[in-house]
């Protein structure tokens, strides 16, 4: 389950976006997560795990093009989808 802060509320920035492949995560208001990145065939590309506060994330290997990603707690479970935007 997501362990939520003190506040109640969950904020997630992903920047700049877009990007060369180059991306940082601001995730607040949750302790531990679950970053998956997805193609558009819906094929999982990326799998990692995140700590509260800000994580760089490199994708510069994949291909120019649009990627979506989820957050997840340890059970599964989503609690924000975004884009993602591969630009070099």
């Amino acid at each position: 389950s997501v362990n939520i802060g003190e506040g109640g509320s969950i904020s997630v920035t992903a920047y700049p976006n877009p990007s060369d492949g180059n991306f940082k995560i601001n995730m607040q208001g949750v302790n531990q997560a679950y970053l998956s990145v997805y193609n558009l065939m819906g094929q999982k590309i990326v799998y990692t795990q995140l700590d509260q506060g800000q994580t760089s994330i490199s994708l510069v290997n994949i291909s120019s093009g649009i990627y979506y990603y989820s957050l997840a707690d340890d059970e599964n479970a989503v609690f924000t989808t975004g884009k993602l935007i591969i630009n070099k």
